[in-house]
């Protein structure tokens, strides 16, 4: 059963680590055995303005790196075996459900570790250099003249776990079951804004408005976090 991770339990795991690698690189070394090498030097010198060939044999001693004496210890933080554990950021506080991964229901904080292990989002915020990043999206979204249509088109490529292709289909699906269902998160904005979503071709989405909305750009959140569902299940 999984484990809640507190953000003073995550800063605890975060410093022990760092000891431990600390710790470890000041163990002493187990003893090498020196080995002798010898090779061949050959060179070319002048003698009273002849050339001449002169080969030597040098010998070198040489201590390989020593091999482990014993395995490394397994880390343990939290209870959790370090080397098979990937801990994620959790920004708006503690994630009371960690084995629900139902991303659209409403009460779901997806910003509390489901962003950085699943559901890749159509477009990223960099906040630090200003941009928004494509993500699923193979481009930022075209907009209207009228701004009553978003065009959204995905990369090709993109692969679900059970390695079957991303499509519009699963984005259009996606938008009109929010668009419909009452408890699902985004559906007030969904249902407010959207006439239709439609696949044009296997990776074309076109969204269309009730109404004119100069923001539709950053339809349904600023961040356009809006991960696709498989349409199959």
């Amino acid at each position: 059963m999984s484990k809640p991770v507190s953000r003073r339990q995550f800063l605890k795991l975060s410093t022990a680590s760092v000891a431990g690698v600390l710790l470890a690189s000041c163990a002493p070394a187990a003893t090498a055995t020196p080995e002798v090498i010898e090779r061949v030097v050959t060179s070319v010198v002048e003698i009273q303005g002849t050339p001449v060939v002169q080969t030597a044999i040098v010998k070198e001693v040489i201590t390989a790196t020593p091999a482990p004496t014993k395995a490394p210890e397994v880390v343990q933080i939290l209870g959790f075996p370090r080397a098979e554990t990937v801990f994620a950021q959790q920004l708006t506080g503690r994630n009371a459900t960690p084995t629900n991964f139902n991303m659209w229901a409403g009460w779901r904080q997806r910003d509390r570790g489901m962003q950085q292990v699943m559901n890749e989002p159509l477009w990223t915020d960099d906040f630090e250099a200003g941009e928004i990043i494509n993500s699923l999206a193979e481009e930022p979204p075209g907009i209207s003249d009228d701004f009553k249509t978003m065009t959204i088109k995905l990369r090709q490529g993109m692969m679900w776990s059970d390695g079957t292709e991303i499509t519009a289909d699963d984005l259009a699906f996606t938008i009109e079951f929010i668009k419909v269902t009452p408890a699902a998160s985004y559906n007030a904005s969904v249902a407010l804004q959207v006439e239709s979503a439609t696949a044009t071709d296997k990776y074309t989405v076109e969204i269309k408005l009730k109404n004119p909305n100069p923001r539709v750009g950053v339809f349904p959140t600023p961040t356009g976090k809006l991960p696709p569902n498989p349409k199959k299940i």
